[in-house]
Parts: structure tokens; sequence; C-alpha cells
């Protein structure tokens, strides 16, 4: 349990730094959405920031400050 807490405390303080790069399960933990919803249903959306592809890992990642600003410009319409 205590390692549970500690995981998501973590997980916070990345979510958190202005110049991380998330993947796509950090995206999933700022919206509160699934991966599976992130995967289908937001980076795929028109204005959605772009991924930068990082060689040799294989994996996309978005600067977390694009995301919080598109999730903050983007979130307000979906709530009306």
């Amino acid at each position: 349990m205590a390692r549970t807490k500690l995981d998501e405390i973590i997980t916070n303080l990345h979510l958190m730094q202005p110049d991380a790069l998330w993947d796509q399960d950090d995206i999933a933990a700022y919206l509160r959405l699934s991966k599976a919803s992130v995967q289908t249903r937001i980076t795929n959306q028109a204005g959605f920031p772009r991924p930068i592809i990082i060689p040799m890992s294989g994996g996309k990642r978005w600067q977390a400050e694009l995301v919080k600003t598109w999730a903050i410009h983007n979130g307000s319409k979906r709530r009306r």
C-alpha cells in the first residue's frame, strides 16, 4: 500500500515538471482518462500538440506545457 502511494507521489511530481516530455500514460494520468482514450480520442485530434519522435525508442513524447495549454483551452469547450 505504501508503495502505491509513493508511486502516485512520484507520478504527480513528474507531471508537474514544466519541461517534461510526456508519453501517452502521462497524458492519461493528467487528463484522468484511460490510455486507450488518449490513443483513440485525444492525441489524434486536430489542434493537439504534435509529438516528438524519440529515435531508437520508437516512442512518441509530447511537451508537457503544450499538452496542459491544450487541455485548458479544449477542456472548457467540452464542459459546455
